[in-house]
């Protein structure tokens, strides 16, 4: 029996050295997280939801993810400790012996703002998921959406929150009309509530979101036609913000998201404009040469999987100042040609170039030149 205890002793840390030369690992570092009040938020350490404070050992030189989860009511002021942040979900490397303190504060009004985010109107001939609609916390509250309402132009159909649902900032949640449709299109997502009585108009409709006191939060009126994408109105695509830190009821800060769209997660054409950086999802190895581009370059790329595609240039700002492609390309490789001449209204720097479609995109810098 004392063998059988001196072994239940020592075997986590025996498994750990066995896990660890397994896997080419060396030595482990410790991660100490911990509030600096319970009751008022709570932190996620990859995918896990520990007890406070939480230690825990962890191999050197992996990546740890912490996402700040504050309570309705509060947001997160800093992380304090090895990695200073301000961002609600941090990276910290486990090279040393990491400490982590999330900071909690009561939120104010202008910490809330939950907005309209992806628009899915009319069906196309291979998707059919019936209408839907995905809201995002674009702020620094948490909210509670009970007492929330969703609706179109006639009041008397809006969809009510009936039961509390914790809206983290940076979460999406889907709002559909047949959920039956919807989980058949896409069963991977869970973040799905439903089902709204009325219809999204093919024709256009005036969409409306309301908290709990009955107060406006957020307004879009789309259309079918003029500068809003028009291949949302049966193309199989859906609208989607470009940049949720601006104003939506623009139609130039929406555009087309093929294939279905993103619903309950990350916009295709996300721009974080605090971070000019390229992003790499969709795995087609794009290409631009010669870069810097001065007079003639040849653009090219491989995608796995047919579908709709497009091709564009964003500023340093993450804002699109200018499309090059938008059509339907087969699996296989591609190139074009990309002449100086036709970015005459591009001043020299710095930009962005990006293909976006099935589900992904992949961006790499470019640099513009004088025309030579």
């Amino acid at each position: 029996m004392e063998r059988l205890k001196v072994f239940a002793t020592h075997r986590p840390s025996y498994y750990l050295d066995y896990l660890g030369e397994l896997l080419g690992y060396g030595s482990t570092n410790s991660l100490v997280v911990t509030t600096n009040e319970s009751a008022w938020g709570t932190v996620k350490i990859n995918s896990l939801l520990p007890s406070f404070p939480f230690r825990g050992d962890y191999f050197s030189g992996l990546s740890v993810e912490l996402s700040a989860l504050p309570k309705p009511g509060f947001k997160l002021d800093q992380w304090r400790g090895s990695a200073p942040s301000d961002k609600q979900t941090c990276h910290v490397n486990m090279a040393n012996d990491v400490t982590m303190e999330a900071v909690f504060t009561a939120a104010v009004e202008e910490d809330v703002d939950v907005i309209i985010n992806e628009v899915f109107y009319k069906s196309g001939e291979d998707i059919k998921p019936s209408d839907w609609v995905e809201i995002y916390n674009a702020g620094d509250a948490t909210v509670d959406l009970l007492g929330w309402t969703f609706s179109d132009s006639q009041y008397d159909s809006a969809f009510v929150f009936n039961t509390s649902y914790v809206l983290y900032p940076e979460a999406y949640l889907v709002i559909c009309k047949n959920t039956q449709n919807f989980k058949t299109c896409y069963p991977w997502v869970n973040n799905v509530v439903g089902e709204i009585r009325f219809g999204l108009s093919s024709l256009g409709d005036n969409l409306r979101l309301y908290n709990a006191e009955g107060l406006l939060m957020d307004a879009v009126d789309y259309y079918p036609t003029g500068e809003w994408p028009l291949e949302a109105n049966g193309g199989g695509a859906s609208l989607e913000v470009i940049d949720p830190g601006e104003a939506n009821e623009y139609a130039d800060n929406w555009m087309a998201s093929p294939n279905g769209g993103t619903p309950g997660e990350q916009n295709t054409h996300f721009v974080d404009t605090g971070v000019f950086t390229p992003s790499k999802t969709l795995e087609a190895a794009l290409r631009c040469d010669p870069n810097p581009i001065a007079a003639k370059s040849r653009v090219s790329f491989s995608i796995k999987k047919t579908g709709y595609y497009q091709l564009d240039i964003l500023n340093s700002h993450g804002q699109v100042v200018q499309v090059l492609e938008q059509q339907v390309y087969s699996a296989g490789s591609h190139q074009l040609l990309l002449n100086r001449s036709g970015l005459s209204r591009l001043a020299s720097g710095l930009y962005l170039l990006r293909l976006s479609g099935a589900g992904g995109m992949e961006s790499i810098r470019i640099v513009i030149v004088p025309n030579t």
